[in-house]
């Protein structure tokens, strides 16, 4: 079966952001976390970042060692958050 470069580079929901994808190579495609969540049967509600009704996790809004209060993002943009800030920590530390 041959797929083109973007056909492999998105979930079958049409999400491309590289911090949201997991290649899995029994399915032999890339799929967002949003979709593995709710193959879990993850409780699903609207993203208080993005809006939709995904897939939910809580974040941690100062940082779960700051403080308790948390709000409900998905999971894609969940890890787009936590992915960009590691990158730029990263960054930081480069100069």
């Amino acid at each position: 079966m041959l797929f083109s470069a973007i056909t492999l580079l998105r979930c079958e929901c049409g999400e491309v952001h590289p911090a949201a994808l997991t290649f899995k190579p029994d399915r032999a495609r890339f799929v967002c976390a949003n979709c593995l969540g709710r193959e879990r049967g993850a409780r699903e509600a609207v993203c208080a970042r993005c809006g939709k009704i995904e897939p939910i996790h809580n974040h941690h809004v100062r940082g779960r060692d700051v403080s308790e209060d948390t709000v409900e993002w998905c999971i894609n943009c969940h890890q787009k958050y936590h992915r960009g800030r590691s990158v730029q920590a990263i960054e930081k530390r480069k100069n």
